[in-house]
């Protein structure tokens, strides 16, 4: 839902959003909701989203510490150019 809702923002926003690396190989990809691959897949090439263990980890909620670091690696490598 985060990368769902990041993506729309700088959509709305007009932010280009880079491919900085290749798409990390999640073993759970499949478990991402297909509303929400296109979003994490784009968020996951920028470098906002890492994941954790090579796993995407689509159904666990974010901590605070995670929140931070997505926003964090949002504003840096997104919206700060």
């Amino acid at each position: 839902e985060v990368a769902v809702i990041l993506v729309n923002y700088a959509d709305y926003k007009g932010y280009e959003i880079p491919v900085n690396r290749d798409m990390p190989n999640y073993t759970d990809r499949q478990r991402i909701d297909m509303w929400a691959d296109s979003a994490a897949k784009k968020l996951s090439e920028a470098g906002v989203l890492s994941g954790y263990n090579n796993n995407f980890e689509p159904d666990r909620e974010s901590t605070r510490a995670e929140a931070a670091q997505m926003f964090k690696c949002f504003l840096r490598l997104i919206a700060g150019k």
